[in-house]
């Protein structure tokens, strides 16, 4: 039997398939996610000044976030493997409203980068661990 080579169209899908699954493998929270946090979000969300009580600082900000209620949406901040079901990303994405939740997008006076958004998402699809 021979065998007939892959459409150009199909390769191309396969090939950023298998990249955003290594992606998602990559992220990690210390080494990516927490970055994040320390650059954008630890002015407002810290030890003794934490906004919504959420402590971003490292040493506390996973425990704060993963399997936690939000105080303004009757959401998970983080749910482990489920990205569109976790306010935390959905208020980075300014899309939090549509959720039921309130308040402006995070963090206030400016958007994360499209590369940090995407990579809190990926770290959450990849089941949000403390590695």
């Amino acid at each position: 039997m021979r065998l007939s080579p892959l459409h150009p169209k199909v390769m191309a899908t396969a090939l950023i398939a298998l990249a955003k699954v290594t992606l998602a493998a990559d992220a990690t929270f210390q080494a990516t996610v927490q970055p994040v946090f320390d650059a954008n979000c630890v002015a407002c969300h810290q030890t003794g000044a934490a906004t919504q009580g959420l402590n971003l600082e490292s040493g506390s900000s996973y425990t704060s976030i993963v399997n936690r209620r939000s105080t303004e949406a009757e959401l998970m901040l983080v749910t482990p493997k489920s990205p569109a079901s976790s306010y935390l990303l959905l208020k980075v994405l300014g899309t939090h409203g549509e959720a039921g939740g309130k308040g402006a997008r995070m963090p206030v006076g400016g958007a994360l980068t499209p590369r940090d958004i995407q990579a809190i998402r990926d770290w959450i699809a990849a089941g949000a661990k403390d590695d």
